[in-house]
């Protein structure tokens, strides 16, 4: 007669509930073990430019799942120049430090001294800010997400080629289509993450680093 192993009971707990939690633990990375598809490989492909996100947990009609997104790195750096060559700067303002102050003393200036004072705490610069890392991160995602998307009957995105930048034609639908995958701020904020460590990776590859 074949005896059940107990090198993982824990005493309190059904073996019914340990089981579960054992089979929920290899589904998670059976899902987590992609495949690379050997069409997708070719001289000109990376194996860098494009990848899976984390898993992300989604609601969509009351149920919730564990999804992952294929996403690319294509484009995805001259994106990221382009918002940080547009991010918002804070208010400075000229102050005057004399010498023999505790200021100057701290810096070590030994003569009168005028500075710019850098204020990263204004008000209006922190919506600035928040707006603008908002809107590139939401076009980090727009770019990143490898799928051509439909949002009521229409092509609103066209990505799936992993080789071509994505072409957004209906910017509007497109985030339409988003909001009815389920995706929350929350998993914006993981694909972003995501898709620019792709996009690093990619990088280093490249030049060989």
């Amino acid at each position: 007669m074949e005896l059940e192993s107990t090198s993982n009971f824990t005493p309190g707990i059904s073996r019914e509930v340990i089981r579960a939690a054992e089979e929920e633990e290899r589904r998670e990375q059976v899902e987590s073990a992609k495949i690379i598809d050997i069409e997708d490989i070719s001289e000109e492909f990376s194996l860098f430019s494009w990848g899976w996100s984390d898993p992300l947990k989604v609601t969509s009609n009351g149920v919730e799942e564990r999804k992952r997104f294929k996403i690319k790195s294509v484009g995805i750096a001259e994106l990221m120049e382009t918002y940080q060559a547009k991010m918002p700067a804070p208010p400075a303002s000229r102050k005057l430090i004399k010498r023999d102050t505790p200021e100057a003393r701290e810096f070590g200036y030994k003569h009168d001294t005028l500075v710019y004072e850098i204020n990263e705490a204004d008000s209006t610069y922190l919506e600035m800010k928040r707006q603008h890392d908002n809107e590139a991160g939401q076009e980090i995602v727009l770019r990143g997400i490898a799928y051509d998307l439909k949002c009521d009957g229409r092509v609103v995105m066209k990505g799936k080629d992993t080789r071509s930048p994505n072409e957004i034609i209906d910017r509007e639908g497109t985030l339409k289509s988003f909001r009815r995958l389920g995706l929350t701020a929350e998993h914006f904020a993981t694909l972003v993450r995501n898709i620019r460590e792709l996009t690093a990776e990619a990088a280093a590859k490249e030049t060989g680093e």
